[in-house]
């Protein structure tokens, strides 16, 4: 079984609600930090701008701790989700149908040389209990880093009650993983 960390860098989900988590904690810290008193102040506001002042910064700490812990509910459901497939999930062939990515532009206003944020994909068709099914997946590397070629059979992961979300073996299995020297 892969263990976090494994899974923060294979699965996208995974990494995002982690990434939420810490820029929650952040605003929340950053806010509080904020709303100190700076001992050489000079600049005195009004009653009614340091009211409203005091209300924005603690709605912000607020949001930033609420989507902390939603994005801990969503890591935590996923994790408990991949570590279900893995233990009790059925494996199936399936063939690669389609790599690919999509491009993004990155600095659309920008005068510069554009740069592109890619997003890849692959789509999948296999048969679980005879019904034929095609997925797309995202994938957070290129598939090649897999093992992907279209037209090649691949191993997929897939639990019972939900044939329509497969995991990619090679993806999730911890013996490709390279070990760091001693």
């Amino acid at each position: 079984m892969p263990g976090l960390k494994h899974l923060y860098r294979h699965d996208r989900i995974i990494a995002g609600a982690a990434h939420k988590i810490a820029f929650g904690v952040m605003v929340a810290a950053g806010m509080w930090w904020i709303s100190q008193p700076q001992p050489n102040a000079v600049v005195t506001p009004s009653a009614a701008e340091q009211a409203f002042e005091a209300q924005a910064i603690q709605w912000a700490a607020i949001g930033g701790l609420v989507m902390s812990a939603i994005s801990a509910l969503v890591l935590a459901w996923r994790f408990a989700r991949v570590k279900k497939i893995l233990a009790s999930g059925i494996t199936v062939k399936g063939t690669v149908e389609e790599l690919g990515s999509v491009a993004f532009r990155k600095n659309s206003r920008s005068t510069s040389k554009p740069t592109y944020r890619h997003t890849r994909f692959v789509n999948l068709r296999y048969a679980i209990h005879g019904a034929e099914q095609q997925v797309r997946l995202w994938l957070p590397n290129t598939g090649f880093s897999y093992g992907l070629v279209e037209g090649r059979e691949i191993d997929l992961l897939v639990l019972e009650t939900a044939p329509r979300k497969p995991l990619i073996r090679a993806m999730y299995t911890v013996e490709n993983e390279v070990l760091p020297r001693q």
